[in-house]
């Protein structure tokens, strides 16, 4: 029932990003406000970050925050659950698509440790169980990343990082 229908909207509001880290929850939006030619640091009245997709969500439908950047997978997995969600809140922009999350292991990792958990991953869409797993993930199957698939994502980081480093 809120009247925002639109980013521009959003100025002098309120807003709920997920975490300092993520793409889609902190860096896309602001990435759009410099975009834009506004500056994110200003913008909105007030930002809070609520530490995960679906906190952002609850935290526009209590009505903590005016808006947030949620993650697709995570809005989409909360309205197929709970259709009342969908009631709840208005999507008013998406982003391009932005490639998933990796899954990452330290360096120091034994390597017969690392193919350990390769193998497992990119296989397990083939064991009844995997599928059972990946299913709740809301995911097909684990892939190798093709190289360069997050340049674009790196490069939209290393701009907000610099235009909020050179803003400070």
């Amino acid at each position: 029932d809120s009247p925002y229908a639109t980013l521009d909207d959003l100025e002098g509001r309120s807003f709920g990003f997920t975490d300092p880290l993520s793409l889609s929850g902190h860096y896309y939006p602001l990435s759009m406000l410099i975009d834009a030619h506004e500056d994110p640091r200003t913008y909105f009245s007030d930002t809070v970050y609520t530490h995960n997709h679906d906190a952002s969500m609850r935290a526009v439908r209590d009505g903590i925050v005016d808006a947030a950047s949620v993650d697709s997978l995570v809005y989409e997995h909360e309205v197929e659950r709970n259709s009342a969600w969908e009631d709840s809140l208005r999507v008013i922009q998406r982003s391009r698509p932005l490639a998933i999350s990796p899954v990452v292991v330290p360096r120091t990792t034994d390597p017969s440790v690392r193919r350990t958990i390769e193998r497992a991953l990119l296989t397990m869409h083939e064991t009844p169980r995997g599928r059972v797993i990946l299913r709740e993930l809301r995911l097909d199957r684990f892939v190798s990343p093709p190289p360069g698939l997050y340049d674009d994502d790196a490069q939209l980081v290393d701009r907000v990082e610099t235009f909020l480093g050179s803003h400070r």
